[in-house]
């Protein structure tokens, strides 16, 4: 499942990445990532872009690890880094940022909440790797000083290990100096921050940030696909009486399925024309007048 995964970083091994946290792989909630794009409808324009959320969870787990020995923690906080980077996703919605908006529009969950109850699933797991859940739980729920080494700022391993997979999918570019910003961030006093000499650094970060999040998930012709697939999808669990609570457990593979053996005839004329052409000309002049029709 892993051996074909690109990484950025020194070569390694999954298990020298992650440490005793690996074992938490074989659990379904992970598992289910790997079904799951990072940037849901942007292969359909950029074939490349296949990565998938459970690449970018490892990702960011050995990223947290990696953070937190840099700024001198212990051993089990850098331990405890690596789990909460790992499982920051679980909460990630079929299509990743496209689905989102349904989800929480039928359930009123968003996805920190979702990651939290999956999270509480695998308590008893992560018990058994010695972890304190509760440390865990904390760094997630943003509560807790380590929180910005996870997620939330353009320094947490979510968002490097973001910047640079994409970059690679999409690009082949990084545009930033991931090795050097890591010698300079720090942690003191209970804050999380870069060090004044390495600024530069830091604004090359957030520009790369910036171009990658414009030219990935707000593509234009990307953005339009999956506008037209959330109405296909739309219409057809309005048919089929579908539970949101058990669109919550779907990866990318469950709603295609809904939607082209749906009987609306919507949903059915939305995704002959993403899936069941073979023309190959560019589709951005098929989806606008698609939607604009609808």
């Amino acid at each position: 499942l892993y051996s074909g995964m690109w990484t950025p970083y020194k070569s390694r091994s999954i298990g020298d990445m992650l440490g005793r946290a690996v074992v938490l792989l074989d659990a379904w909630e992970f598992r289910r990532l790997a079904n799951i794009r990072q940037t849901s409808f942007l292969y359909m324009v950029n074939p490349a872009s296949n990565n998938t959320r459970l690449e970018h969870s490892i990702g960011a787990g050995y990223l947290a690890g990696e953070i937190g020995q840099s700024v001198g923690l212990g051993e089990e906080d850098v331990a405890h880094l690596r789990l909460a980077g790992l499982s920051h996703d679980l909460g990630h919605s079929f299509w990743s940022h496209v689905g989102e908006d349904l989800i929480k529009e039928l359930t009123g969950k968003d996805h920190k909440t979702i990651t939290l109850e999956k999270l509480e699933r695998l308590r008893d797991l992560i018990e058994q790797q010695q972890f304190d859940y509760g440390l865990v739980r904390s760094i997630l729920d943003g509560s807790h000083p380590y929180s910005p080494i996870v997620s939330g700022s353009v320094i947490s391993a979510d968002k490097l290990d973001y910047l640079s997979r994409d970059s690679h999918h999409t690009s082949g570019r990084q545009g930033f100096d991931i090795d050097r910003l890591l010698a300079f961030l720090r942690f003191k006093d209970g804050k999380y921050a870069v060090d004044h000499h390495a600024l530069d650094a830091l604004e090359g970060t957030a520009m790369a940030y910036l171009r990658n999040y414009i030219g990935d998930y707000l593509a234009e012709d990307a953005m339009l696909i999956g506008e037209g697939m959330l109405r296909a999808l739309f219409n057809a669990i309005m048919e089929q009486h579908i539970e949101p609570d058990q669109m919550v457990e779907w990866d990318d593979t469950e709603p295609m399925g809904v939607i082209r053996y749906s009987d609306n005839h919507t949903a059915q004329r939305i995704y002959e024309t993403f899936f069941g052409t073979r023309d190959v000309r560019p589709v951005r002049p098929i989806v606008v007048a698609q939607i604009k029709h609808d």
